[in-house]
């Protein structure tokens, strides 16, 4: 490949990030061993290739370092992103209208699955997954590989070919949009210009991956940059537990969840937020004014609108 980092999944190993989740919490992966383990998976599963030949996988994961493997092992076919929340009817209308050959999930969530669709568990990524196909059952070892050596220039354009596929937010349009690599990268970049993310950041971002202009904002920029993304599991009480752990530096979230922040700091009487933390980024074009003053009154930060 010419331009390694024109392909979103190369371009988030080449910024030498890491990645971690609260639920559960564990130590931060780097997104480049993430990366090397979904390709390495490709690589070595002969019926998921040939499960993909020809169809989309899909993506049914919460928010956490697993769902990178699955993007990468995603390489070179749309990856259709289905909200955790979904329901087995939504699941199943989905995947077949995007022709979907496999899907990557955990064991909890495997009963979602569509019947004739190859399943991917990645319980135990990034060191090992598990793929049913048929009645076939493979075990593969994600870990023993020789990891990823990129050198290339990294504000190259996208390649203009599919990446992901989702529904909007509110779920009310039949047909999903497609976004391209070079949509992805691009819709990062201009949202890093504004974040002014840095390499030593602590990111919580508290929206689900599922939707590609959160995951944009929140999650690829920040990787771009080489930042730490932490992965939360959207609860109000976890999430302030980091912010009041003097981790964060930036909160990536919706009016939504700075408003259960807000009763969550009101409830417990909390001090104002830890110095690490610099700025609040609210998803949308703008934000609610009321809200904007109650959080400056009291965080003594600014609540600014990206995305």
């Amino acid at each position: 490949m010419s331009e390694p980092f024109s392909v979103v999944s190369l371009a988030i190993a080449g910024g030498r990030g890491r990645i971690s989740s609260l639920a559960p919490a564990a130590a931060p992966l780097e997104a480049q061993q993430l990366i090397a383990a979904g390709l390495t998976l490709l690589q070595r599963s002969a019926p998921l290739v040939r499960a993909l030949s020809g169809y989309r996988s899909a993506i049914l994961l919460p928010a956490s370092p697993s769902w990178f493997v699955a993007l990468a092992a995603s390489e070179g076919r749309g990856a259709l992103l289905l909200d955790p929340s979904s329901t087995i009817e939504e699941v199943d209308a989905r995947c077949a209208a995007a022709r979907v050959g496999a899907l990557f999930t955990i064991a909890s969530m495997a009963a979602m699955a569509p019947p004739g669709v190859a399943i991917v568990l990645l319980d135990d990524a990034p060191n090992h997954a598990r793929v049913l196909a048929g009645h076939r059952e493979q075990q593969v070892d994600l870990g023993s590989h020789h990891g990823l050596s990129l050198e290339a220039a990294h504000d190259v354009p996208g390649r203009n070919e599919e990446a992901m596929l989702a529904h909007d937010v509110t779920g009310s349009r039949e047909s999903p949009t497609s976004w391209s690599h070079a949509a992805l990268l691009a819709e990062a970049r201009a949202a890093a210009r504004v974040a002014c993310y840095e390499t030593g950041d602590v990111v919580l971002s508290l929206l689900p991956f599922s939707r590609p202009r959160s995951f944009c904002c929140g999650v690829l920029a920040p990787l771009l940059a080489g930042a730490h993304v932490v992965a939360s599991a959207d609860s109000p009480m976890t999430s302030q537990r980091i912010v009041l752990a003097d981790q964060a530096t930036v909160v990536y979230g919706s009016a939504s969840h700075y408003e259960r922040l807000l009763r969550e700091m009101h409830r417990r009487a909390s001090p104002l937020p830890p110095r690490a933390l610099r700025r609040c980024l609210c998803e949308g074009p703008a934000v609610p004014r009321d809200l904007a003053e109650r959080w400056a009154l009291q965080t003594n930060l600014s609540l600014e609108p990206i995305g």
